[in-house]
């Protein structure tokens, strides 16, 4: 469980490199990793360039009939803060699809 100080608990989508434990473990200390999971009526793309090491930036849009394959993981408040920023949320237009 993450410790008191990390806020409430909350679950978190997580595909590309995070959904590798030790790169989640790395960037989030205090994350537990659940289960693989399946997000239905999305799918990936890549809307923009990533300013830190020039190439594309995933994301995920609604399609359906579509999926997309990632890890489940529980994180706290702490943790999520950190995955907001490194995720450029919300200034990225898609950023409120891919939670």
């Amino acid at each position: 469980m993450a410790s008191a100080e990390a806020g409430p608990l909350m679950l978190h989508f997580a595909y590309g490199p995070l959904m590798e434990r030790a790169s989640m473990k790395r960037l989030c200390k205090e994350s537990h990793f659940r289960s693989a999971a399946r997000l239905h009526g999305y799918q990936l793309i890549f809307p923009r360039r990533s300013d830190l090491w020039g190439g594309g930036m995933a994301g995920l849009k609604s399609a359906q009939a579509r999926w997309w394959r990632g890890s489940l993981y529980e994180v706290g408040e702490a943790d999520h803060k950190i995955l907001d920023q490194v995720e450029d949320h919300p200034r990225l237009p898609f950023a409120s699809q891919s939670r």
